[in-house]
């Protein structure tokens, strides 16, 4: 019988599950697919930088406490180890100010913040991903 068990096997769950196991609790992980398949998986690349700068150390070294998990874990899983960004879009003018306060923490720790028209959106994603296709 484990001293704990650990149901989900995202971020939160690996980590707490790893370092119980490595202060001497029996640990038993319940993940019902794969490990970051599910909810760590979805959200912005696994790691999204906090917007409270008092999080930053925290979160900084929690990622890089699960980096050494995913390169040491005998099962594999998908990490994003570089930055993969994400688009915030305003749909109307009067949204961009609102934008702009938003993405200031996220300057502030670090984040390059980058401001596109729709052209340069356009331009980023062909040059990432190539000429959209017509669907079917």
């Amino acid at each position: 019988m484990p001293d704990v068990v650990v149901v989900g096997g995202g971020i939160i769950g690996a980590a707490c599950a790893l370092e119980l196991s490595t202060r001497g609790a029996s640990v038993t992980l319940l993940e019902r697919e794969e490990l970051a398949a599910g909810a760590s998986g979805r959200n912005n690349g696994l790691w999204v930088t906090p917007p409270d700068p008092m999080l930053l150390p925290m979160a900084k070294a929690s990622l890089a406490r699960y980096l050494e998990l995913a390169d040491a874990s005998p099962v594999p899983f998908a990490l994003d180890r570089e930055p993969i960004g994400l688009v915030a879009a305003a749909l109307v003018e009067e949204e961009i100010p609102i934008g702009e306060r938003a993405h200031d923490p996220y300057r502030e720790a670090g984040v390059p913040v980058d401001r596109l028209e729709a052209r340069g959106l356009l331009g980023y994603a062909v040059e990432q991903y190539g000429e959209p296709r017509a669907r079917a």
